[in-house]
């Protein structure tokens, strides 16, 4: 990492050597610039997208949008600024800024969503990390002479009551709704375990023994009769064919197979007001 920004300040430095000929001092910064912008325009969207913890990426909101409108002032004045822009210690310090602004985008990401948030589940990361984003960035602004308009005992103590409320808030529904999902997933893995032991059972065993285990209801032949009255349509199919038959005992309209040596019997009931119910 070290090497990758040695080796970029110093193209800079050749580069720097080349636009104070031409007069165009602030060109090496415009790849910084537009990475700048595009890392302050994210952490706007972060905050607008906040699921959780929107008290603290406001307050890493307010320090972008300061550093926005400090980068602009910057580009405006480029013509008073030539002689800061030649300055190699200048440009090490914008390429920091740029990481600094990476970090606090990556770390609004990370709390603004459960999936992130569990980096930082105990409150002491997270204001630890919190404190130290804030640190860096203030150095930041100090190196490269921005306006610091936030930096201030008062909004620091509004940065501190943002960070015990939203922490305590997300601490609080994390706890719920984790103990929700682990009662739920132990409930999900029983029912695996279940369906692959069952799963395991039927592959190392005889289909047919295992489903010679399972028998369908019976019901004696002697409690059946045929229809006073027989029509074409008391049978059915091809031999063996399915033969309407009555049980004698109660007034049900039945349908079997007329079959012998205790074969598969299916029986269909059909109750007087019209449901079907199978035995």
């Amino acid at each position: 990492m070290d090497s990758i920004a040695t080796t970029g300040i110093e193209f800079a430095k050749g580069t720097l050597d080349t636009v104070n000929i031409i007069g165009n001092a602030i060109k090496p910064y415009m790849p910084l610039i537009n990475t700048v912008t595009n890392l302050i325009s994210q952490i706007i969207q972060i905050y607008e997208n906040a699921q959780y913890n929107k008290k603290i990426c406001k307050a890493l909101l307010v320090r972008a949008e300061a550093a926005e409108f400090a980068v602009n002032i910057l580009q405006r004045r480029q013509d008073e600024n030539e002689a800061l822009f030649l300055q190699q210690a200048f440009y090490k310090s914008f390429v920091k800024f740029k990481e600094i602004l990476q970090k606090i985008k990556d770390f609004a990401g990370d709390v603004t969503n459960l999936h992130g948030f569990r980096k930082y589940l105990k409150s002491t990361a997270i204001k630890g990390k919190f404190t130290e984003l804030i640190d860096d960035y203030d150095t930041a602004m100090k190196d490269l002479s921005f306006t610091m308009i936030i930096s201030s005992d008062e909004q620091k103590k509004i940065d501190n009551v943002s960070l015990e409320e939203d922490i305590a808030e997300t601490l609080e529904f994390v706890k719920k709704v984790e103990g929700g999902i682990d009662g739920l997933s132990q409930k999900v893995n029983m029912v695996y375990q279940s369906v692959e032991l069952l799963k395991t059972q039927a592959s190392s065993t005889n289909s047919l023994s295992l489903f010679a285990e399972v028998h369908a209801p019976e019901v004696d032949s002697t409690f059946l009769a045929d229809p006073p009255i027989f029509r074409k349509t008391d049978q059915r199919g091809n031999d063996p064919f399915l033969v309407r038959k009555i049980y004698k005992q109660v007034n049900h309209v039945i349908f079997s197979y007329s079959m012998e040596f205790h074969m598969l019997t299916i029986i269909l009931l059909w109750f007087s007001n019209g449901r079907k119910k199978e035995i």
